[in-house]
């Protein structure tokens, strides 16, 4: 049976709609990059907020970044006039780093365009305050003098979602991050009382073994 052209067309021409509809439905991205002594982070895309909901956090709008401690902290843009809303309700990678300090921006364009971003402590969505869902988003902050290991962040793709999956925020760090190496644990007292008293114990089995053999 021969498919008629008519009908390859309009085959060809709903596939290009429906990649069209996922492109303008394209989530928004922030990207780390190192520029000469300085990193530079951006976000672009759009969000689009359904599904989350609005609590009463009282945020900072400074720009800034913690890998890990209490839970990420990405925050692009900042606000000199209002407070930035506070969305909870997302998912995603508690950590990106291991630094468990937040470092401030040098420098951050102000608002409308900012501030947005990610705090992981309570699972947020930050976002300018007024912020319409679905309005695109661009914002940058640079950090003078560092580099994305001496921010603390580990190289890395890191997806956050939330209305079932269907939106999503992207944070790329790129290579050259720090290696999130866990120190080892010293012991405790109790600990090294109880590896004293485990060799004190195979010390005398030994002995009494070795007695026995003896005779």
């Amino acid at each position: 049976m021969r498919t008629s052209f008519g009908l390859l067309w309009r085959i060809l021409v709903a596939c290009l709609l429906i990649g069209w509809h996922f492109e303008t439905q394209a989530a928004a991205t922030i990207t780390f990059s190192q520029v000469g002594n300085d990193v530079q982070a951006t976000i672009s895309g759009n969000l689009n907020l359904t599904g989350l909901t609005g609590d009463s956090a009282v945020l900072t709008g400074t720009s800034r970044v913690r890998g890990g401690g209490a839970g990420a902290n990405v925050v692009i843009g900042e606000s000199n006039v209002t407070s930035p809303t506070s969305l909870i309700g997302i998912s995603g990678p508690q950590t990106i780093g291991c630094s468990k300090n937040t470092i401030d921006a040098s420098s951050a364009t102000t608002d409308p365009n900012g501030p947005f971003g990610i705090n992981m402590s309570l699972n947020r969505l930050i976002v300018p305050n007024g912020f319409g869902s679905g309005n695109a988003v661009s914002a940058s902050s640079a950090w003078n003098g560092s580099t994305i290991s001496s921010l603390g962040l580990t190289t890395g793709t890191y997806v956050y979602s939330w209305n079932q999956g269907q939106e999503t925020l992207t944070i790329i760090v790129p290579s050259g991050g720090a290696s999130c190496v866990a120190a080892a644990a010293v012991p405790t007292l109790s600990e090294w009382t109880q590896l004293l008293l485990a060799l004190m114990v195979l010390s005398m089995l030994g002995w009494h073994f070795h007695r026995e053999r003896s005779y």
